[in-house]
């Protein structure tokens, strides 16, 4: 698991830095009350987390055999590690959005909606997630925890953005 992590937060840090990197765009265009580009904004911001997280996940999902054995030759090791870091990459695309969700609560100024996005995905949901799977599916359901966590906490987010984007639209 620690290899996959470890491979997996590259693609990560990487969307972390865009998506609070654009969250200064959005919160000015949404002090500012421009609804056009602020959606503009959006826009390119979900193209490109979700476009780099969907490519970059593919092709580190193909190549994620090798980059396992890079650091661990034992097959056993490979075969599980491969496994871990395919069930990790397979949501990269919902954590995309994820993010952008929670830089916009962040700039609507919705603490609430922002603390739920933090403390969801690897908090309260993961640990209630992590707890079902593992009963019920043992090895697989911790392995796959994380990626029904994220589908999970991605729901949230949609939900809550909806209602902040319904917010600004009655604030206008």
């Amino acid at each position: 698991m620690g290899i996959a992590n470890k491979v997996y937060m590259v693609v990560m840090l990487v969307m972390v830095g865009f998506a609070f990197g654009a969250q200064p765009l959005i919160g000015y265009n949404y002090g500012s009350g421009d609804r056009k580009r602020l959606n503009e904004i959006l826009r390119f911001d979900y193209e490109v987390l979700i476009g780099y997280s969907l490519v970059l996940g593919i092709i580190l999902m193909i190549l994620a055999p090798h980059l396992v054995g890079l650091f661990m030759r034992q097959p056993a090791i490979v075969r599980m590690g491969t496994l871990m870091l395919r069930a990790l990459l397979a949501t990269t695309p919902l954590m995309g959005a994820i993010l952008v969700f929670t830089t916009v609560f962040q700039s609507f100024t919705k603490p609430i909606s922002a603390l739920i996005m933090a403390i969801a995905r690897q908090g309260i949901i993961f640990a209630v997630v992590i707890v079902v799977l593992s009963r019920a599916l043992g090895f697989d359901g911790v392995v796959w925890s994380q990626a029904v966590s994220d589908c999970l906490t991605f729901l949230i987010g949609v939900v809550l953005f909806y209602k902040a984007m319904h917010d600004k639209n009655r604030a206008s």
